[in-house]
């Protein structure tokens, strides 16, 4: 997920992550522009050295939701319940207002260039970020995992609600522990639950400034949550192979998943020297627009580009730039909308 946390709310400021999040977003954008799109026949972008390359791009979501683990805690880490739901909603709900605004609009003058349709009913309870609740659908594919940030959410606010912040890491500890044995033993289906715990494990590493040996209890639970995680991954594997009708190697998704953890495993430990500059600060902002707006924005945008005539290698650079820079164009109505909506929390939850 992807939602837009902003590392620099802490002291602990990791440059690295916010690449990586850039990078997780960037690599689902790639997927559905070279790789679905095309295998599902939706539009024109025919780049098979891209497709070949961007072919596992969709795990940049299993990434995405370690550093939501991690983030999250880093968020909660401090604060009372209600300081943590302020800070939660601050941060999901003015970007997704603005994306889902934007994407209604394209709706509304290009939907011919769409297999959907939309309404206003649609739009108004994709507002909510739970369409769902109100018999609707969201409005763009890829909010699907928005429903899966909440739920862990919940989780944590639970968690600082019932005073047991301070034993999240034990907490952690537990649950992979039982998430393994119902996972091997159980047969356990799909779930995302490993990755959150997994960021959540990192995060207390890099808090406490631990060494790889004085992390050994937080790292064999990593090992646990990882095999977790990899069984998970490479059981969706027949479905998306008989689905596009191409191969997916459960050893390149295993080794997928695996990479992942040992990157952020050198993270929380410090080894990942960045200096935290603009740049990074900017592209971990505009991740969660990316992510937001990429999917059915960028489907309507190449099948106008196609009616238009225009070449598909510049419809791709045309509508991949088009995203990126207004990702970034939307980050100072966001933060107006922020300032707004975080006094308006403050004053109904008294919050001083």
């Amino acid at each position: 997920m992807i939602e837009n946390v902003n590392i620099n709310d802490k002291k602990s400021q990791l440059a690295s992550v916010n690449l990586l999040r850039f990078l997780a977003a960037f690599f689902v954008m790639m997927y559905h522009y070279t790789f679905m799109f095309y295998e599902r026949g939706l539009d024109y972008i025919d780049l098979p050295i891209l497709r070949n390359v961007f072919h596992y791009g969709y795990l940049g979501v299993d990434l995405f939701f370690i550093i939501s683990g991690f983030v999250i805690a880093l968020s909660a880490d401090g604060r009372d319940a209600r300081e943590f739901v302020v800070s939660r909603l601050v941060r999901l709900y003015p970007m997704l207002w603005i994306c889902v605004t934007i994407t209604f609009l394209f709706f509304m003058f290009l939907g011919e260039y769409h297999y959907a349709s939309t309404d206003i009913i649609k739009y108004l309870t994709n507002l909510t970020m739970v369409p769902t609740l109100f018999g609707n659908q969201i409005i763009d594919g890829s909010y699907w995992s928005l429903t899966v940030e909440l739920k862990f959410y919940a989780f944590i606010f639970a968690i600082i609600l019932l005073g047991l912040f301070k034993h999240l890491k034990n907490i952690a500890v537990l649950l992979s522990v039982l998430l393994f044995v119902y996972t091997f033993y159980f047969d356990m289906s799909f779930n995302w639950i490993s990755y959150f715990l997994a960021g959540v494990l990192f995060f207390n590493i890099y808090k406490n400034g631990k060494s790889f040996i004085k992390s050994k209890i937080e790292i064999a639970s990593l090992v646990l949550l990882m095999l977790c995680s990899v069984h998970y991954a490479i059981s969706r594997a027949p479905d998306l192979s008989s689905g596009y009708g191409v191969y997916f190697d459960p050893s390149v998704i295993a080794t997928h998943v695996t990479t992942f953890y040992v990157i952020f495993l050198f993270i929380s430990l410090d080894r990942f020297k960045f200096s935290n500059t603009k740049a990074f600060t900017i592209l971990g902002a505009i991740t969660y627009p990316v992510y937001l707006l990429h999917q059915e924005i960028g489907l309507m945008s190449f099948k106008l580009l196609e009616n238009l005539n225009v070449n598909f290698i510049t419809a791709f650079v045309i509508v991949s730039l088009f995203i990126l820079i207004l990702s970034y164009l939307l980050l100072s109505s966001e933060n107006i909308l922020q300032q707004k909506l975080r006094i308006r929390l403050k004053r109904i939850l008294y919050i001083k």
